[in-house]
């Protein structure tokens, strides 16, 4: 009997991430990345499930429109404090 709560888990971290984006973007990584790594596990686990493959899909895309912003986010974060200290 096959396992199915590594891809369930991966499936969720990966619809969170994108569900995240609007909200923090530094979360929003993590459960993309989270995703892709679970997907991995699960696929050497059971093989490929169509919840593993979800997950993988919306970890990448929440990674892919996350990360962007969130180097964005500690480079204004970084000039804004360098204005502060002159």
């Amino acid at each position: 009997m096959n396992n199915k709560g590594l891809a369930i888990a991966c499936m969720v971290c990966g619809i969170a991430s994108i569900a995240t984006d609007a909200v923090g973007y530094f979360v929003s990584v993590a459960l993309g990345i989270a995703a892709i790594v679970l997907s991995s596990k699960s696929k050497a686990i059971n093989g490929p499930t169509v919840f593993g493959k979800v997950g993988l899909i919306t970890g990448i895309i929440g990674t892919a429109i996350g990360a962007p912003v969130a180097i964005c986010q500690i480079a204004c974060n970084a000039m804004s404090i360098s204005d502060m200290l002159g």
